[in-house]
């Protein structure tokens, strides 16, 4: 399925597997493992059996309660003058949940007043694109209105035969993606996190992974849900209980400079940290820095280099862009760029340390290993962190597409820059099951 349950709990994947090869009368696991390989329906009916798919509106009712009464308003007291929200709900399943917060905030709107004007955006993902198709839909059954009340039925649902259909106010806040929340790149610049009940299905390596990610991911002062058996376990210096009978959670800013894993898809490039020289401030954490800049910016193909072009940091699939150099190694993004952006990176940087603008470098020509020339683009841009090892640039890569005829490379600066493809399509998404998303924020900083 190109999907790796590895970091699950054991016990979770054993149980799935023993009902599939009861199903199939196998005799041992390798009997199992032979008839998998000779049926790619197993394969994806066994998959389907990892998943988690068990959600409801407003589940554990209490917790609901305490957001829309006193978590909710805090938030939006936090912001006077209004501010467009973000919140991210991981796991969604069919999208009880996200459609639960989105009601919640909206009646919290409605409730509070505020004199800002605020609107929320949620992105909800799930590893299940069966799941993320239903959820799209937004139709669900009669039977909702046991979690469901009276009034939010009438208010934000629309009779549909003997089902119910999520109004569009609620359905257009929501933006639905297939996502796999152990290997894919996380989300940024979020104000809400809702993460229920599926780190109880990971194993501890897993869960002590995203507990640090979701605090990169939040904003100063956002918001942590979890499910009512899960915790923040050790992670107590990014995050502070608000209500010791919820699991939820503020953001607070952490003195530890504990920095995520961030799940990368290349192996030779997966948190590579290379060798920092010798005069940089043992005081500055470049990999934190490198992975905050990413986690508010982008998620592509990037590296960090010095002035000198020396590469510090690598994050992502970097192969399409850079190459290792004959002879002896030599980590300088001078010599690993490939054929087709070598000169123009060389200027590039030159352009971006001397006038400290960001450059970005359009439709390039660049050579694969297969013989095939395709394009790229990229931007460069300057961290300015207190007590950095001198001046570092983040160079971010766009996506490569097929060339089109008469095409040039084009440099753009801060005045008229045009962004690299692809430098926000973390994930593929398709807004509320119509049409893919093109509306401002629909893949923006994702």
């Amino acid at each position: 399925s190109g999907n790796d349950f590895s970091l699950y709990h054991s016990s979770l994947l054993l149980r799935r597997i023993a009902r599939r090869m009861g199903l199939h009368h196998a005799g041992s696991v390798p009997d199992y493992a032979r008839y998998l390989g000779t049926n790619p329906q197993e394969v994806d009916l066994l998959f389907k059996e990892m998943l988690i798919g068990m959600t409801r509106f407003f589940r554990d009712p209490a917790v609901w309660d305490y957001l829309l009464e006193q978590a909710l308003p805090a938030l939006l007291a936090a912001y006077p003058d209004g501010k467009r929200l973000r919140a991210w709900v991981p796991a969604c399943s069919t999208g009880e949940e996200a459609f639960s917060l989105a009601i919640a905030f909206k009646e919290t709107l409605a409730r509070v007043k505020p004199a800002g004007r605020f609107s929320l955006e949620i992105i909800a993902t799930d590893l299940d694109t069966d799941a993320i198709d239903r959820a799209k839909r937004g139709l669900f059954s009669g039977s909702i209105a046991t979690d469901v009340s009276p009034e939010r039925l009438r208010r934000f649902f629309v009779a549909d035969g003997g089902n119910y259909r999520v109004a569009n106010e609620i359905r257009d806040m929501i933006v639905f993606a297939r996502q796999n929340i152990a290997m894919d790149a996380p989300l940024a610049k979020l104000d809400i996190v809702t993460c229920r009940n599926l780190l109880i299905y990971f194993g501890p390596d897993l869960q002590r992974r995203l507990i640090p990610l979701f605090h990169h991911s939040l904003n100063r002062g956002g918001l942590l849900l979890l499910g009512l058996a899960e915790t923040i376990g050790g992670f107590k210096d990014l995050f502070s209980m608000l209500d010791s009978r919820t699991p939820l959670y503020r953001r607070i800013e952490s003195a530890s400079g504990v920095a995520p894993a961030l799940p990368v898809a290349s192996p030779w490039t997966r948190g590579a940290l290379l060798a920092v020289p010798k005069e940089a401030n043992p005081q500055f954490n470049l990999r934190l820095q490198a992975d905050r800049f990413l986690l508010r910016n982008f998620t592509p193909a990037a590296v960090l280099v010095n002035h000198d072009g020396d590469i510090l940091y690598l994050n992502g699939c970097t192969e399409k862009y850079l190459e290792p150099a004959a002879g002896k190694s030599n980590w300088n993004v001078h010599a690993m760029a490939r054929d087709g952006l070598r000169h123009a990176l060389a200027i590039a940087l030159s352009k971006a340390i001397w006038q400290q603008i960001a450059v970005t470098v359009t439709d390039l020509a660049v050579m694969q290993n297969d013989g095939e020339v395709q394009t790229a683009s990229f931007t460069i841009m300057a961290i300015d962190e207190p007590g950095a090892p001198g001046k570092l640039l983040m160079i971010v890569f766009g996506d490569i597409a097929a060339p089109e005829s008469g095409t040039s490379a084009g440099l753009h600066d801060q005045s008229g820059r045009t962004q690299p493809a692809g430098a926000h399509d973390d994930i593929q998404v398709t807004h509320s099951g119509r049409a893919p998303a093109t509306r401002e924020g629909a893949t923006d900083g994702i």
